[in-house]
């Protein structure tokens, strides 16, 4: 699993790289000066056992989980005041098996609110590229409070089913931000 990885590398810096292959995998965390880099043919797939989502505080400016009262799942890739993170690849996808989470989501058998496939919060320098995002359980990219934020040539397939679903959502701490965000933010 890639959560146990993450935890082993240096402080300084350093390129986790995702090798051609189908790699299945709980929520990790992503360090500062790290460069999550996967292959054309390789595919991050989120595990369907919640368990494998830790569970977390909500944010802030929502007070509360955003389906539900109270806490929330942890994204699948998931970083909290980093500084230079890259997450890229030559095509690589990440694969959320978000059917598991919108059949409880619909069935009412959550009880935490649904995980995105990738949150970044209070995040400084964050590129995220040549990526496929697909099946996400909530919201595809999710940057929280985060400046200096790039995105481009990503691809977000939702699942078809669930026409509620949304790929990039920016949450902003403040007007202000917004000009700070929509300056660095490229999308194509």
């Amino acid at each position: 699993m890639l959560s146990s990885t993450s935890n082993r590398l240096p402080k300084g810096g350093a390129q986790l790289f995702v090798p051609a292959g189908r790699w299945l995998t709980g929520s990790f965390v992503l360090i500062s000066h790290l460069t999550l880099s996967l292959d054309k043919d390789a595919v991050i797939i989120g595990s369907s056992d919640p368990s494998d989502w830790p569970i977390i505080d909500p944010l802030p400016s929502y007070g509360r989980g955003r389906e539900l009262p109270g806490r929330r799942h942890q994204s699948l890739i998931y970083g909290y005041n980093l500084t230079d993170v890259i997450i890229t690849g030559e095509n690589g996808t990440i694969d959320g098996q978000g059917i598991v989470w919108w059949d409880w989501f619909h069935n009412k058998t959550l009880n935490y609110t649904r995980p995105h496939l990738v949150e970044l919060m209070y995040s400084t320098g964050v590129v995220i590229s040549n990526l496929t995002f697909t099946n996400s359980p909530f919201w595809a990219i999710h940057p929280v409070y985060c400046s200096y934020v790039h995105i481009k040539n990503v691809t977000i397939w939702p699942l078809l089913i669930h026409q509620t679903q949304m790929g990039l959502i920016l949450t902003l701490p403040t007007m202000s931000a917004l000009k700070t965000v929509t300056s660095e933010l490229v999308m194509t």
